[in-house]
């Protein structure tokens, strides 16, 4: 079971670095999708983002705050 720091690299090239718990990706990390090529930066809950964080897109779009 992933648990603590780590970094999980998919097959399309997408990561996730940052907090594990109890195998899920929960607490602060960075995940680079490169399908959406999209970095965010912030907090998971569950895989997902979650809390505060900043979102950029490749198109220059950048969005700071939160998510539920």
């Amino acid at each position: 079971v992933k648990h603590g720091l780590g970094k999980f690299i998919m097959r399309d090239g997408t990561f996730y670095e940052g907090e594990f718990k109890n195998g899920e990706i929960r607490g602060k990390g960075y995940k680079y999708d490169k399908n959406r090529d999209t970095e965010y930066t912030g907090d998971f809950h569950d895989g997902q983002y979650h809390g505060k964080g900043v979102l950029r897109h490749k198109n220059s779009f950048v969005y700071e705050g939160d998510f539920y």
